[in-house]
């Protein structure tokens, strides 16, 4: 026991010495200690042979040449306090070169400090206690390559860099927490890589990149391309073949693809313009702009804004809350959204647009338009077809339509200008003028005025509480009301009014048709007809209880009843006015 009790003794002794020269070792700065070598090899190969790289963790530049050796230079830098480790460790790393499958194998073989360590476990206890902790030894290596132009490489690299150029053949690149270049090479690529940037020019040949975590630019790839990227940006220019990006939490900008292009992104801004194919964009919560697309272009996305400008073929967008910009469209346009403005022009086929609260702007479409949408403003100007609105309690302008025109909304203004075919207007509650058309006009709506004026086909109003004016119309008018006057001025067709408690006031007419009819009924408000000096009329006039004033002979049938006779065989037109109030008929 007494034996036990005095190497206790000595042990704590030793040992709070040993701590004390480390205190006293921790107020002092550390020295490091560095070490470099310069390892080199070289061996004969030929093109279409196969480098495979190994694991290394190297800053790594690869060069193509026209030579058929590969030569190897690898510079080590090895930093650490403890001298004699630093040392040791940089004499021990060697350069592998050896033939391995179809090819080269390619290696730096660092010692195995962890095995060594755990032997002596006492010794590295006080070593660790005297020196401090060990373990900050750091080393750096930048390896060289040279290899035959025409050369094929497999390349797995971690914590360094890595640039390649001049290199044709299989590529295939791994990678991690390193930037990598790859210039002025062709074959076919693939590329993975992690945490840094991806640089990929001028390549002949098909191009496959995953990143993630790092930017990714493609420029001048004669060929087709694929990324697969999250989280950073991806970047293109003048792609040879089709183009396929998969880049999520990260922006998407480029140009100039030969091909067609589709794009799958979120949460960031895609750009794209100069595509000479279709374009297919998938974006949620992306803000898109896409330009110069040749072929179709359908696009997908949310909550922010699409433009798009100079499509070759048709377009297609589904957009959620978007705001949505359109022009210079070769063909068809069909776009969906809500809430948010859509506008469109200068579009060479059809458009239609179903848009939920979204304000509407629309101009210069070759052929028809259809616009669905609810409680925002409508305004359509110069369609080559016809147009077709359904906008429930929204404000609808329409004006310059070489065809027909169909509007049902409601509670809201409705103008109509230059139509050129018929028009067809149902505005619950909704005001209504519309002038210049073409075709026959119909309108239905209630509480609010209606207003028509150079028409070429007939008119047809349906108008309870309206007030209703017409003037210059080329067809028969037929007007159905209540409570409100209705005015009509230079007709040349038949007319017929029915009014409820409605003034009636009809003049200027411009023509009477052969056979015609004008018949104006209504109650408890005057009528008043003015017509053309030396019409051929056969009139008839009933009022309960107003006077009757004619520039005809008035001849009276019974007590308290009033008439204008009328000649049964008489081919002119035929007059009938009935009211409880006033008749007025004058010639002009």
């Amino acid at each position: 026991m007494k034996i036990d009790t005095l190497k206790l003794s000595t042990f704590a002794i030793i040992l709070i010495a040993v701590l004390t020269v480390q205190a006293r070792a921790t107020d002092e700065k550390p020295v490091r200690h560095q070490e470099t070598r310069r390892l080199e090899a070289s061996v004969a190969s030929a093109p279409g042979r196969t480098l495979f790289v190994d694991e290394t963790q190297a800053d790594l530049t690869i060069t193509g040449y026209s030579g058929n050796e590969i030569r190897t230079e690898v510079h080590l830098e090895v930093r650490g306090r403890d001298e004699e480790l630093v040392t040791a460790f940089a004499d021990e790393t060697t350069l592998i070169l050896e033939p391995y499958r179809q090819g080269f194998r390619l290696a730096v073989d660092y010692p195995d400090w962890n095995s060594r360590r755990n032997a002596g476990s006492v010794t590295r206890i006080f070593r660790k206690l005297f020196d401090g902790n060990n373990d900050d030894l750091s080393f750096s290596i930048q390896i060289s390559v040279q290899v035959p132009a025409e050369q094929s490489l497999d390349v797995v690299n971690q914590y360094g860099d890595i640039k390649i150029d001049g290199v044709t053949g299989t590529l295939e690149i791994e990678n991690t927490s390193g930037a990598v270049s790859v210039q002025t090479c062709g074959g076919a690529l693939n590329l993975a890589n992690q945490y840094a940037s991806v640089d990929v020019s001028d390549f002949k040949g098909e191009v496959d990149v995953t990143n993630t975590s790092g930017d990714v630019t493609l420029k001048r790839i004669i060929g087709g391309a694929e990324v697969v990227n999250s989280y950073k940006a991806v970047r293109f220019e003048a792609i040879g073949g089709p183009l396929h990006v998969d880049c999520q939490s990260g922006d998407v900008k480029g140009t100039d693809v030969e091909g067609n292009c589709s794009i799958e992104a979120s949460y960031k801004q895609i750009e794209v313009s100069n595509i000479r194919g279709r374009l297919d964009v998938k974006g949620p919560s992306c803000s898109v702009s896409a330009g110069l697309i040749s072929g179709d272009a359908v696009i997908e996305n949310s909550y922010k804004q699409v433009v798009v400008d100079s499509v070759g073929g048709t377009l297609e967008i589904h957009g959620d809350s978007s705001p949505v910009t359109v022009s210079r469209i070769a063909s068809n346009v069909s776009i969906e959204s809500s809430y948010k403005d859509i506008r469109v022009e200068r579009v060479d086929g059809g458009l239609t647009i179903r848009g939920d609260s979204s304000p509407v702007d629309v101009s210069q479409v070759q052929r028809d338009v259809s616009v669905f949408t609810s409680y925002k403003p409508v305004e359509i100007n110069t369609v080559g077809g016809s147009v077709d609105v359904d906008g429930a309690s929204c404000p609808v302008t329409v004006r310059d339509i070489e065809g027909g025109l169909t509007i049902v909304s409601s509670y809201k203004e409705v103008i109509a200008e230059n139509i050129g075919g018929q028009c067809t207007i149902r505005a619950s509650s909704g005001s209504v003028t519309a002038n210049t058309i073409g075709g026959n006009v119909t309108v239905f709506s209630e509480y609010k005025p209606i207003q028509l004026s150079h028409v070429n086909g007939d008119v047809d109003v349906d108008g309870a509480s309206c007030s209703v004016q017409a003037s210059d119309v080329g067809g028969d008018v037929r007007v159905v009301n209540s409570y409100q006057y209705v005015i009509l001025k230079g007709t040349r067709g038949s007319i017929r009014v029915q009014g409820d408690s409605s003034p009636i006031d009809v003049s200027e007419i411009a023509a009477l048709p052969q056979k015609g009819t004008i018949e104006l009924i209504t109650s408890y408000k005057p009528i008043s007809l003015i017509l053309p000096r030396n019409a051929d009329v056969a009139v008839s006039a009933n009022s309960e209880y107003g006077k009757i004033v004619s520039d005809f002979p008035i001849y009276l049938q019974g007590e308290g009843v009033r008439q204008i006779p009328v000649d049964a065989e008489s081919k002119a037109v035929r007059v009938r006015l009935e009211t409880s109030a006033n008749i007025t008929v004058r010639t002009k």
